[in-house]
């Protein structure tokens, strides 16, 4: 009597799907706003957190294929910030330079983590999302710092929406 394998549709047993275990070693460039900033990056590294870049870094896209990835709507400033995120797992305004207590400097602060979250969105990047949203709840509650909702006021007129 022939014996049923354990993966015959007989007894409901079914064998697992063979998953594609793409290879993203190696680098990537990502050219952040106009162009003119440029980052090498770990495609490893960058895959692990972004479902965007695992899309961009596929060899069935010409960016994959090329090894660059453009995106000219995001400020370089932003890409260094996610950058720094996706090797450290930290969100760290201060490698922008930028000190906090000088004159609106907070005003930009709460730019950088608007432009920021928006980013992570784009990335489909959910922690990098949560973690936005928690560092600007942590620094509300310690009180030294307040986001800045209108840091176009003089643009902006009754009526008018940005």
């Amino acid at each position: 009597m022939a014996s049923t394998p354990p993966s015959s549709k007989q007894d409901g047993n079914q064998q697992p799907a063979k998953h594609f275990k793409p290879s993203y070693s190696g680098t990537v460039t990502i050219l952040a706003g106009s162009g003119k900033t440029s980052f090498e990056v770990h495609k490893d590294i960058i895959c692990q957190s972004s479902d965007f870049f695992v899309a961009a870094c596929s060899k069935a896209w010409a960016e994959g294929k090329e090894g660059t990835i453009r995106l000219p709507t995001v400020e370089p400033d932003t890409v260094k910030l996610y950058i720094h995120w996706i090797y450290t797992d930290t969100i760290d305004l201060d490698i922008l330079g930028n000190d906090p207590k000088l004159p609106g400097n907070s005003s930009l602060q709460s730019t950088q983590f608007t432009r920021l979250y928006v980013a992570a969105d784009m990335f489909l990047d959910k922690a990098m999302k949560n973690k936005v949203m928690d560092t600007i709840l942590e620094r509300i509650d310690r009180g030294d710092w307040a986001p800045s909702l209108n840091t176009r006021s003089q643009e902006l007129r009754p009526g008018h929406f940005p």
